[in-house]
């Protein structure tokens, strides 16, 4: 994932660090995961990230701001620093923040970018559309590149973080919905083969369960039969709601 033009510095147990070279002495870091591989990095202003796998991010101070390029996930902890605002790009979505905890996902692959709060005030926004949202704790914001849309909605229980925190829990929400964030939690995707399923109402709590153990919750609460097609495909078959 690194660019060519990158110089090897070190290598960590999981994930990389490379030393961008800008000329005159000047000088960036990156850091890069693989798969299955997440990184813990404390950043030279002394924020912590930590990088979820397939992902690539990098860090320079410059025109009087932290600059952050990110290309997959991570989880901020943004050290306070009023004089050098940490703006992060991913995307064609740009992040300002001056001091919070927040989780951002920006795959290549996928058709949205998502930042969820923690704490903190974050403004995330679309120069190209002309549109931007402020989000407060437990609010998320989403731009949909195929609709060009910035949206903000709730986030009570925080689960876009799950990968990083090892917990989930869901109130009454609607299994369809709930499903796509447990699939991103276990690195799988679930394909409910009921339709009418998915505005039935889950509540559960994840917290670092095997897989197993969640396919049994559906089998026992919805009667589905789980049938697994692919390497990391399963069908969700029959079913109904409680």
């Amino acid at each position: 994932m690194a660019p060519s033009s990158l110089l090897r510095v070190g290598l960590i147990p999981i994930g990389t660090l490379w030393l961008i070279n800008r000329g005159q002495g000047a000088s960036a870091l990156a850091f890069t995961t693989g798969p299955a591989e997440q990184l813990e990095v404390t950043l030279p202003d002394a924020s912590v990230v930590y990088l979820n796998e397939d992902s690539y991010l990098s860090f320079d101070v410059a025109d009087g701001k932290r600059q952050v390029s990110l290309t997959g996930e991570a989880y901020f902890k943004v050290a306070p620093d009023p004089g050098r605002p940490f703006v992060i790009q991913s995307n064609g979505v740009r992040t300002t923040v001056l001091g919070t905890a927040f989780n951002l996902r920006a795959y290549p692959e996928e058709p949205t970018v998502e930042v969820e709060v923690t704490e903190g005030l974050v403004r995330m926004e679309n120069a190209q559309v002309g549109q931007q949202v402020e989000l407060k704790p437990k609010e998320r914001g989403v731009f949909k590149a195929d609709e060009q849309k910035l949206v903000k909605k709730p986030a009570p229980e925080l689960n876009a973080q799950g990968w990083h925190s090892q917990q989930m829990v869901f109130r009454d929400a609607a299994l369809g919905n709930a499903l796509e964030e447990i699939g991103r939690y276990y690195n799988v995707e679930f394909k409910l083969a009921n339709k009418d399923l998915q505005s039935c109402a889950l509540s559960t709590e994840i917290e670092g369960d095997p897989l197993p153990d969640f396919l049994q919750v559906l089998e026992t609460i919805y009667g589905l039969n789980v049938e697994q097609v692919g390497a990391s495909t399963y069908q969700l078959n029959g079913g109904r709601c409680r």
